[in-house]
């Protein structure tokens, strides 16, 4: 349980299972981008980035694997690896190069989730009660509740809000990643790729814009991944486990799930013996918290989760989707198998990865009954949890296959006989390469195989432009998708052209979404958008149609009333506004509107 991990440079066979992992990722990125198809939307980003953007970054991914390139970087790798696991500096400045990446490139795309629902909610007043009756109260107060007084009284927009607090997010979850490398015990290469692993990743997308517990949720993810490492394996962080917990409980209705972290509690027990009241105390947290938001929990889940975002089975369009949510917010998920294979029977089963991957199995399952009320396009923020469990055991079996190098072991660790582990064997011309220039080498390798599609998808939402042709593509392109889920992805491309500016795209767009779900909120956006283009009788007629679907609607009589008065159509604003008195009896508006008609009636004719 407690054996230092095995070396990459004691089984050549699995180096070159890790290399061919990594060569074949990055190759399929590069073809899927010349395939018309959107079946793997999660490796084929390519097509939707500027060239530059898309291949030089691609291309060091590539360079980085060759022979001569990795012995030369290896020593660098290892140093900012040990320099990682050891400086009081390091998890400060790795979380002000997370802070700098998200704030630099903002998602003006804002097609993740309920990124437009939410900003809009804050800057129009809007009760959350109403708008997302599923967030916690902490969500509500920290998205909406802050935002608003901020707003209200500050004058400061939503969208500086939101980014303000992804960057403190982005920082969290960089001191998350520097503490699992930590917690695993190891420098040099492993460190680096342990850190690089758990911090670039889809999920970095959450943090430029978007206000929603989901992301806080996946940062105490990767805590609990963290804390929990050090409780089993060091017999400390016990405090910062149980806050982590207490926080995701309290964020969101699946930190819950997070609970099956405090099993390290256990697990330390039978390694460190029963640890001192002060350890045990901290247990109180998350049990306050669980017995304090349990009761709104089930309500959401009976009321809403239970109705509209759980199922069972799926076609393969639903499990592809899925597995593409997954790639997306962990982009070296596919390594897991690799990974698995390259270990074989020889992976070792340590007690301090079991809380974290209890953890990541529990989101897993959950994850693969979800059924998002967009689409899992739109909707794949519901995924990131469950994509940062996946990194952190992409991370540890990485440190596996790499932590045992001597350069990558903490001092005091053993080695070769005869050797410090500061003095590594001197190469000899021709000699292989030793198993720290590998690990090295391929520790970079990992990192930027993980960080270039994470910094990409960060790029890409911050050009709208791309992200609405990206989005024309998974309409138009193959696979097929439900009427509805085109339908919400038709609304979603017509209110970001309407913020735009661009009505004609707009309008079309609301058209598209109105012949699929005719909701009476798309058909009143799409004649707003017609009015806006100028064409007044064509909103005439959308409201005609809002009218005939529910005649009794106040909201589509009032607009189509204003829209007709507006059109000089006398006959039609005075029928309309004495429907909407015969429907609302003294409604003020309607009989502004006959007064008008009636004082600018012309003179009979004689």
């Amino acid at each position: 349980m407690n054996g230092k991990p095995r070396s990459l440079g004691h089984a050549p066979g699995e180096f070159h299972v890790l290399v061919a992992g990594l060569i074949a990722l990055a190759v399929s990125r590069a073809a899927l981008t010349f395939v018309p198809s959107m079946w793997a939307w999660s490796l084929n980003l390519h097509r939707f980035l500027p060239p530059l953007f898309a291949w030089l970054p691609w291309a060091l991914t590539i360079v980085v694997l060759l022979p001569p390139v990795a012995r030369r970087v290896a020593p660098l790798a290892g140093r900012v690896g040990t320099w990682t696991s050891r400086s009081r500096l390091a998890p400060f400045v790795w979380a002000a190069l997370a802070m700098a990446i998200v704030l630099l490139l903002p998602d003006h795309t804002e097609s993740t989730g309920d990124f437009i629902l939410r900003r809009r909610a804050v800057e129009e007043g809007r009760l959350p009660s109403l708008v997302f009756p599923q967030a916690l109260p902490l969500d509500a107060w920290l998205h909406y509740t802050l935002p608003r007084w901020l707003f209200v009284h500050r004058g400061i927009a939503a969208s500086v809000t939101a980014r303000a607090w992804g960057a403190f997010d982005a920082a969290l979850l960089a001191l998350c990643a520097v503490e699992f490398a930590r917690a695993l015990d190891v420098t040099g290469g492993a460190a680096l790729a342990a850190v690089g692993v758990v911090l670039f990743g889809g999920p970095l997308a959450l943090f430029t814009g978007y206000g929603k517990g989901l992301a806080e949720l996946t940062v105490l993810v990767a805590a609990v991944g963290a804390f929990s490492t050090r409780v089993v394996r060091q017999g400390s962080g016990y405090l910062g486990l149980c806050v982590a917990v207490a926080l995701a409980i309290a964020i969101h209705r699946a930190g819950f799930l997070l609970a099956a972290g405090l099993i390290a509690y256990p697990l330390a027990i039978r390694r460190h013996g029963r640890p001192a009241w002060r350890s045990l105390a901290p247990l109180l947290l998350p049990v306050l918290t669980g017995v304090l938001v349990l009761g709104k929990a089930y309500e959401i889940f009976t009321t809403f989760d239970a109705t509209h975002h759980f199922t069972s089975g799926g076609g393969l369009v639903r499990w592809t989707e899925l597995a593409n949510a997954l790639v997306l917010v962990s982009p070296l998920a596919l390594l897991v198998p690799v990974l698995l294979i390259a270990s074989g029977r020889s992976l070792p089963r340590r007690l301090e990865i079991v809380p974290t991957a209890a953890v990541a199995v529990l989101l897993l399952v959950t994850s693969a009954a979800i059924v998002p009320q967009q689409g899992i396009v739109r909707d794949w923020d519901v995924f990131a949890p469950a994509g940062m469990g996946l990194s952190l055991l992409v991370a540890w079996l990485l440190y596996e296959r790499l932590g045992a190098d001597p350069e990558s072991l903490p001092a005091g660790r053993p080695v070769e006989r005869g050797r410090s582990a500061r003095q590594p064997a001197r190469a000899t011309p021709g000699a292989a390469a030793s198993p720290g220039a590998r690990s090295g080498g391929l520790a970079l390798a990992v990192v930027l195989a993980a960080a270039v599609p994470s910094i990409q998808w960060l790029v890409h939402l911050n050009d709208v432009n791309r992200g609405l042709q990206r989005v024309a593509a998974v309409l138009a392109e193959p696979p097929p998708r439900s009427e509805v889920e085109r339908a919400r992805l038709w609304d979603y491309v017509g209110i970001r052209s309407a913020w735009l500016d661009d009505w004609p795209r707009a309008t079309d767009a609301f058209a598209q979404s109105a012949a699929l779900l005719p909701t009476p909120r798309v058909l009143d956006q799409w004649a707003r958008a017609e009015v806006h283009r100028g064409d007044w009788g064509r909103a005439a007629e959308i409201y005609g149609q809002m009218i005939a679907r529910d005649s009794t609607s106040l909201v589509a009589w009032r607009n189509y009333t204003a829209v007709v008065t507006r059109m000089k159509d006398r006959v039609r604003s005075r029928d309309a506004a004495e429907h909407i008195l015969r429907l609302a009896p003294g409604d003020a508006e309607a009989r502004s509107i006959l007064e008008y008609l009636d004082h600018t009636a012309p003179p009979p004719r004689r």
